[in-house]
């Protein structure tokens, strides 16, 4: 028997595999995950804060979904996401290009080192 403590509510539990949550937290996300989901749905102008406020949901649990692609947003939406991996392919295909120069790219680079999403918003 593996015990563990779960990492959302700090819980014991059997671990079995994946993430370090116990069920009944596996079941409050999922449930987390639905409401969002059809908050989206009805509310396809909604920004971030205001989906964080009327869901009750952090915005790192939304970079979560929307990594795991369980989360998506229609084109109408105001919220664009932009994966930073991308940003970074373009900087130096720029800077090949001799479009951006070497003290560009290494700033770039050493803005996105902590964030791996970024959500941008326009308005509806």
């Amino acid at each position: 028997m593996n015990l563990r403590n779960c990492s959302r509510c700090g819980k014991m539990f059997n671990y079995v595999q994946g993430p370090n949550i116990c069920d009944q937290c596996k079941k409050a996300i999922e449930e987390e995950f639905q409401n969002v989901k059809k908050y989206i749905m009805e509310n396809p102008c909604a920004g971030i804060p205001e989906i964080i406020k009327e869901c009750n949901v952090t915005q790192k649990q939304i970079q979560q979904w929307v990594r795991e692609e369980r989360l998506e947003f229609s084109k109408d939406s105001p919220i664009k996401l932009t994966c930073e991996k991308w940003r970074i392919i373009l900087a130096i295909q720029l800077l090949r290009k001799r479009v951006l120069c070497s003290r560009l790219l290494l700033k770039v680079i050493q803005s996105l080192v902590c964030a791996s999403w970024m959500f941008e918003e326009q308005k509806c």
